[in-house]
């Protein structure tokens, strides 16, 4: 096993490891855990007690905050007693230490007949590593892609007298309007952003699957079905090019080379956005943020922004996503291990993790179904206190218990008005919705991003505001593919078609 902490660090942090140590020690149980949690999860409320007792299976769980989780990961990996199961960790950089075995050959109806019943072949492309192909990660699931949506000031267009926007050339009359006329009627014409958000907002709008959020991942899939890098995309191009034209013509926001959602969020807030993609929920938000000044103020969803090519989508929630890896301590372990966590993807065990224990957190309706009770359903805050839909552990998480915590319980038309908002950006915009592309971790992308993706984000950022041309960005472009950019497009391609 490689060793990636000097001495110095692994002495430094030896009193963080004595409780792990004590639990990997300890004869008491069947395998050991580490996991991150955050608030509002409760790692002395949760409900793995109950599995505990439908499998026979005992777990010892070390819970670490996830502000410093990955050092604690690191610190672990120094040490003896490693724990036989780590979630929440890069798988890849896991592998990279040989620390984790591959779960392939477990991902069958001998060992985890839930588990597989639950993936579609579509699902394996997020659980496979880029680098060769195999499964290193038990599979979380939040089985509902709703999630974004684009969403615009309705009583501002009522102000400018147009209509919800359809074409791109109705977007364009939108965010001009909004630009000119005073939108949000506070006397100054000048304040309004008329699209507030960063540079991947509207790519999917020129037919580019990405997330507004980026978080790191620049690849996409392109027309032929592959992934690469959305700078590859041919229709990025056309995409620059209008960029740049909203940038010159003042319906960019200003800050789009670095807007984070939150910062989005801060300036709908505040008044003075008119509209931009985010989580459908900031229509709720923003909607009830606004009101405690202007009471006519609405912040509806809407369908995405089709762009001038015909495209119209929006990106998918990740359904399935990598939650867990066993370590080489844990081989032996291995039958215990997967029969643990196949439980959490059984009928029963997704009841119990998605709506608690009959008669505490819910009850069964005159049709069967579960109901979660109050207060377990007024808030996402409150059930994840009491342990539902506990994402420390790679379980599924369901559509109904989702909408059920979503209204509190209540049917469409006893929701407010602004809920109704939040309601409707979830399912509206089901026909465009698209899967994002998986994060390809190659070798080539640790060994040449940190210098090559900053330096094609200044040109994209350039380009866009007129600093230099769009042919300027791709001879730039061109020119960085010597430093290390054509390796990692050559290593996408063949992961790409390992992992299809």
């Amino acid at each position: 096993m490689k060793k990636t902490l000097s001495l110095i660090l692994a002495l430094s942090m030896l009193l963080t490891l004595c409780p792990l140590i004590a639990a990997s020690a300890d004869d008491d149980c069947d395998f050991t855990i580490m996991t991150s949690y955050w608030k509002p999860f409760d790692p002395d409320n949760n409900l793995v007690k109950y599995v505990e007792e439908a499998t026979g299976i005992k777990v010892k769980i070390d819970y670490q905050l996830s502000s410093d989780y990955a050092t604690k990961v690191n610190s672990v990996l120094m040490g003896t007693n490693i724990p036989d199961v780590i979630i929440g960790a890069s798988a890849g950089s896991l592998l990279n230490e040989g620390a984790i075995i591959p779960l392939t050959e477990y991902y069958t109806e001998a060992y985890m007949p839930n588990i597989v019943a639950g993936l579609k072949d579509s699902d394996y492309v997020y659980l496979k590593n880029a680098s060769d192909g195999e499964i290193y990660s038990f599979p979380y699931k939040h089985d509902m892609p709703e999630a974004m949506s684009f969403i615009i000031r309705t009583d501002w267009l009522k102000n400018v007298g147009l209509e919800k926007p359809q074409t791109w050339e109705d977007w364009l009359r939108v965010w001009r309007a909004f630009r000119d006329e005073d939108a949000n009627g506070n006397g100054d014409k000048t304040d309004e952003v008329p699209f507030t958000g960063n540079a991947y907002s509207l790519m999917p709008a020129f037919g580019i699957p990405v997330s507004c959020q980026s978080q790191g991942n620049y690849v996409t899939r392109l027309p032929d079905g592959s992934y690469n890098l959305i700078w590859e995309h041919p229709n990025f191009r056309t995409y620059l090019e209008n960029m740049a034209m909203m940038y010159a013509e003042g319906l960019l926001d200003v800050e789009f080379a670095s807007r984070t959602l939150t910062e989005s969020y801060a300036v709908m807030n505040s008044g003075i956005g008119g509209s931009m993609q985010a989580f459908a929920e900031q229509s709720l938000v923003t909607t009830n943020a606004l009101r405690e000044v202007d009471p006519a103020a609405k912040c509806e969803c809407i369908e995405p922004v089709q762009g001038p090519l015909g495209d119209k989508l929006i990106p998918a929630r990740s359904t399935i996503s990598q939650k867990g890896c066993v370590t080489t301590a844990g081989k032996d372990k291995i039958d215990k291990i997967c029969r643990f966590f196949d439980y959490l993807w059984s009928e029963e065990g997704m009841t119990l993790m998605n709506y608690g224990v009959d008669g505490i957190h819910f009850k069964y309706d005159a049709e069967g179904k579960p109901r979660i009770l109050s207060p377990y359903v007024d808030s996402f805050a409150n059930a994840r206190g009491a342990g539902l839909n506990f994402q420390m552990l790679p379980t599924c998480w369901t559509v109904d218990s989702y909408v059920q915590i979503l209204t509190q319980g209540k049917t469409y038309e006893e929701l407010p008005e602004a809920n109704k908002f939040f309601y409707d950006g979830l399912f509206m915009n089901d026909p465009y919705f698209v899967n994002l592309a998986p994060q390809l971790a190659t070798d080539a992308y640790s060994e040449y991003s940190a210098d090559v993706i900053p330096a094609v984000r200044e040109l994209q950022a350039n380009a866009i505001a007129g600093r230099i041309s769009v042919d300027d960005f791709f001879s730039g472009y061109e020119a960085l593919k010597s430093q290390g950019l054509q390796e990692i497009i050559d290593a996408n391609a063949e992961a790409s078609a390992k992992l299809n």
